[in-house]
């Protein structure tokens, strides 16, 4: 039997095309399953997926591209910029993964958007009103508005958008417009009416998964599965090219509304996985910025004379999400154990340089509701021998650690945890995996332990507390996780108007969250940005997203 016969290949190839692939490098996917990646490859090149190989014209791209690090033939400005993550799916609605989420609104944009202190202004929206009874919304959009090809946008075009956004079929973010009843949209108004109250809802309309695309378009291209690999959406730039694996390139939208905006022509993506040599390419001039550098380098990329290192406050959890389905970790005495058998503050000494706090709960330090009087997991070797034996387990228990092997930090953390740990009894086996696998483990329940990170993408716990507490969201961050309780003080939270009750809300569920301990919470860190001197203007905000429009580069 061929590759392209296999019952795993054509698995794969019907998620791609019916949009079940979220959070995962396809053909990384296939190269775990033994599977040749060529079939796949020539299918979505033969739907018009050009993009998922290199083509004639990404070499013409990269040849029109002088060496010059941020310019380019012409005069034109190019912003080269070393990404950890390669995008996986860029569908707006089909997503959850902050590799896409964080670029994706630089193509795309909707009514609200964020800004830099991550309130919410005016995107395609002009201005807005919301109902006494806050159950109507109420958008005046700009005038002569133009997706990127050059065609109106259609009040229908909202309709169709938002309606695909509010299907459960179509991606668990459904869950952040909760609430919905309907939508009417004229070519300069767009009305959303609630069946009830939804506190963050302003938010939502701000979020990824609400942006608009031209609906006609999308048919004509044949779904959003083809349409998602060159997208025409309303944002500053345009998605020219993705060569998975390698580059994304953005150019500047002609028709974008803001006038005078973006500043840079050009923005190159180029993925490059491997800490070390993601720095030496900042380093070198071969990009000029990077993301999540090593933080062992820190310290010394402060003292080159070519770069600045940029610190961002971030609403972001590194933990350990902990398999509840399996024993022994099905016992929260067990899962209480682990927590208290890590010394945190040691952790981020060694592992951090000091960069980033203890993490006291799931919810990120300084954010709305965060409980800081909760004393979180104090490091405490007998506590946790005592819970272990309390729970049938005094003479210790076997677990695996999944780690993504790219990350240098998180196969460093799991080598300290492993040590901690090792003082009560856990034998642990730390599996390095590649981020295709890793991702994939995480999303089909295959694991025991894995490192993860979740970063808010909404200035309100409700996001966050539903994927990490309500099983039916995302089986609580796929712990497995349930409780009852939870389920319904979540239901309630996003309703609930009054501030204090709100608050109460929130911080009984932390309460519970830490009783329970679903998953294990290490640390909160700032967002660490390496860039070159001649970069200007590099913005994100605490929820991540970056803000590239006033990006500048000389």
């Amino acid at each position: 039997m061929g590759a392209s016969d296999s019952p795993e290949y054509q698995k794969l190839l019907q998620d791609v095309l019916n949009g079940r692939v979220p959070r995962r490098q396809l053909l990384k996917a296939m190269a775990a399953l033994g599977l040749t990646a060529t079939p796949l490859v020539t299918f979505l090149a033969s739907c018009g997926g050009g993009a998922a190989t290199s083509t004639p014209a990404a070499s013409e791209t990269a040849s029109a591209t002088s060496t010059t690090t941020g310019q380019s033939t012409g005069g034109a400005k190019t912003f080269k910029f070393g990404r950890y993550l390669d995008a996986i799916v860029p569908d707006p609605v089909m997503n959850d993964n902050n590799a896409d989420i964080w670029y994706m609104q630089q193509y795309y944009s909707g009514l609200l958007r964020f800004k830099a202190d991550t309130t919410v202004e005016g995107d395609l929206a002009d201005k807005w009103e919301i109902s006494q009874d806050q159950l109507t919304y109420t958008f005046q959009l700009k005038p002569g508005l133009k997706f990127s090809d050059g065609t109106p946008v259609k009040g229908s075009d909202f309709v169709w958008s938002i309606n695909r956004a509010v299907d459960p079929k179509n991606g668990i973010f459904s869950f952040t417009l909760e609430g919905f009843d309907k939508i009417e949209a004229t070519d300069t108004q767009v009305v959303i009416t609630l069946k009830q109250p939804n506190v963050p809802f302003i938010y939502s309309m701000a979020l990824f998964n609400t942006v608009v695309m031209p609906e006609a378009l999308v048919a004509k291209t044949g779904g959003w599965e083809k349409f998602m690999l060159q997208p025409v959406g309303t944002g500053p730039y345009i998605m020219k090219e993705w060569v998975k694996g390698d580059t994304m390139t953005l150019v500047k939208n002609p028709n974008y509304w803001e006038q005078g905006k973006p500043l840079v022509d050009e923005i190159l993506l180029k993925y490059i996985p491997e800490d070390n040599t993601r720095v030496l390419a900042v380093q070198k001039g071969d990009v000029d910025a990077i993301n999540f550098p090593p933080k062992s380098q820190v310290a010394q990329l402060k003292t080159d004379s070519n770069l600045n290192v940029l610190q961002f406050n971030a609403a972001q959890v590194t933990q350990i999400t902990v398999n509840n389905r399996n024993k022994p970790f099905d016992d929260k005495r067990v899962r209480q154990a682990l927590s208290y058998a890590i010394d945190r503050d040691a952790l981020i000494r060694t592992i951090n340089f000091g960069i980033g706090i203890p993490a006291k709960t799931f919810r990120p330090a300084g954010t709305v509701y965060y409980d800081d009087s909760l004393p979180g997991w104090p490091y405490d070797t007998a506590k946790a021998q005592g819970l272990l034996k309390d729970a049938g387990y005094g003479s210790g228990i076997k677990a695996t650690l999944q780690v993504n092997g790219a990350s240098e930090g998180d196969k460093q953390a799991a080598t300290v945890i492993k040590d901690m740990w090792s003082k009560i009894g856990v034998d642990l086996t730390i599996q390095e995996l590649e981020t295709g696998l890793w991702n994939d483990n995480y999303y089909n329940n295959k694991f025991e332990m894995q490192i993860v990170q979740w970063t808010d993408d909404i200035p309100d716990p409700s996001e966050q507390t539903n994927y990490a507490v309500v099983f039916a969201t995302a089986e609580s961050m796929h712990s497995g996780f349930q409780n009852s309780e939870c389920d319904t003080l979540a239901a309630e939270g996003v309703k609930e108007t009054d501030p204090e009750k709100r608050k109460a809300i929130y911080f009984r569920i932390q309460e519970i969250f830490n009783d329970e301990v679903p998953l294990i919470p290490l640390w909160h860190e700032p967002y660490l940005i390496v860039v070159r001197k001649n970069v200007k203007n590099f913005a994100q905000t605490y929820l991540g997203t970056y803000v590239w429009r006033d990006l500048d580069i000389s």
